[in-house]
């Protein structure tokens, strides 16, 4: 029997019920019997294996999972809040005593719900770093690949400043450690995608990427094997977590469809990636905006990407600027009803502001790496106090596009709230 994407997204629906039902019979939105949920409101010892380590400017985020809570072992996990620059690291068991709280909902984002979708059901604060029981109690994938995406930010932070470093970070790892104030202007310019691990970053890694090699002399054929492996490093780089991964899975997908010419398998294929993932967990559909914007921005891709660049020819195509500025467009279109839902208002100077800045993307994120490896060069010598003049160039790139965003985002004319 073909698989036809009607079928294919009648697979897609059947699925997601089944598993509303499965969620239903068995304690599937709520937490588990032995859930670490049952312990909120109480002062308790916690102990669990970091698995994630989001370092910030006034406070880390530690996720913590193997857990036991008062001599007792329990399933799901905790968000752990710790002070900023917190001693232990991924892999390490530790333990620490606090308040465990339930996570709520604010400015109109259901937290809660979202972090249920990752199995987390209770917070955790502490004002002391925790102790550590064992030292790399935890090895594996997860692990190495956290430790490599730690080391690619300290990098990043030492070879340029804030806000360029955030900025740099966000491009390369999809990162996103602005300040509120910055991650406002992202917002009212449109430009969010650039520092989101989403589909928005896969579709501007391989967009830049098939851009730059084409544009170097190779044919597209020949070119598409590079452009996979750019998406499936920026994944590995990027942490590979879920939001990301997904997103790659999705975006080499969408690459394949361009390829081989055949939409309508691509189209299958997407509709029977997402089944799989809602099968596994329903709760993405309705709690997840990574797992939605990676859908849409995929379909965009593939629907609108083509006719776009055709109806905009007015824009040169060196340099990838109308590919890119096309993608850019098409994702933005496809994700349009998600981003009114999430944020509720829309960008009017989106569309001028990304095509000032989308030029400068490619040559920020190569002039960046530069400085970052360099800098990496620079801390293996233990030269650390020298001045890294091949970050400069990359700096200056930042700079620009940090200013053209600050700039767009002050008009009083640049959002519609809705």
């Amino acid at each position: 029997m073909k698989v036809t994407p009607s079928r294919a997204l009648r697979v897609l629906l059947g699925v997601f019920i089944c598993g509303v039902a499965i969620y239903s019979f068995f304690p599937g939105f709520a937490p588990r019997p032995n859930s670490v949920a049952f312990y909120l409101g109480k002062d308790a010892s916690v102990t669990g294996v970091i698995m994630r380590h989001q370092a910030g400017k006034k406070s880390d985020k530690v996720t913590l999972e193997r857990l036991t809570v008062n001599g007792e072992e329990v399933l799901d996990k905790v968000l752990l809040y710790l002070p900023a620059g917190a001693k232990a690291e991924l892999g390490d068991k530790v333990g620490v005593h606090c308040n465990l709280y339930k996570p709520h909902p604010f400015a109109d984002f259901q937290y809660d719900r979202w972090l249920a979708a990752r199995q987390i059901f209770a917070l955790c604060r502490s004002s002391n770093s925790p102790f550590v029981l064992e030292r790399e109690a935890a090895q594996g994938p997860r692990v190495w690949l956290g430790n490599l995406h730690t080391t690619a930010v300290e990098y990043i932070d030492a070879s340029i400043p804030d806000p360029h470093a955030q900025l740099l970070a966000g491009l390369l790892l999809g990162d996103n450690a602005f300040t509120d104030e910055w991650k406002e202007q992202f917002i009212r310019t449109g430009t969010s995608h650039v520092v989101a691990a989403s589909g928005y970053n896969v579709a501007l890694v391989s967009s830049l990427a098939f851009a730059f090699l084409v544009y170097a002399g190779l044919r597209r054929q020949y070119a598409f094997p590079f452009v996979i492996a750019a998406v499936a490093g920026f994944v590995i780089i990027a942490g590979a977590e879920a939001a990301v991964t997904r997103a790659g899975i999705m975006g080499v997908i969408g690459l394949s469809a361009t390829q081989l010419g055949r939409k309508s398998s691509a189209k299958t294929a997407l509709l029977l990636t997402a089944a799989i993932m809602l099968a596994l967990e329903p709760r993405l559909l309705r709690d997840d905006p990574g797992f939605q914007l990676s859908v849409l921005s995929t379909m965009g891709l593939m629907a609108f990407a083509k006719p776009i660049a055709q109806k905009i020819d007015w824009i040169p195509e060196r340099f990838g600027i109308r590919e890119s500025f096309a993608c850019t467009l098409a994702a933005t279109l496809a994700t349009l009803p998600i981003s009114i839902f999430s944020f509720h208002r829309v960008s009017l100077v989106g569309p001028l502001t990304n095509l000032i800045i989308l030029p400068f993307v490619p040559y920020a994120m190569a002039t960046g790496t530069i400085g970052v490896l360099s800098q990496a060069v620079l801390n293996s010598l233990d030269l650390r106090s020298l001045p890294n003049l091949l970050a400069f160039p990359g700096w200056l790139l930042l700079e620009i596009i940090l200013d053209v965003i600050q700039a767009m985002a002050n008009l009083p004319f640049a959002v519609l709230n809705l």
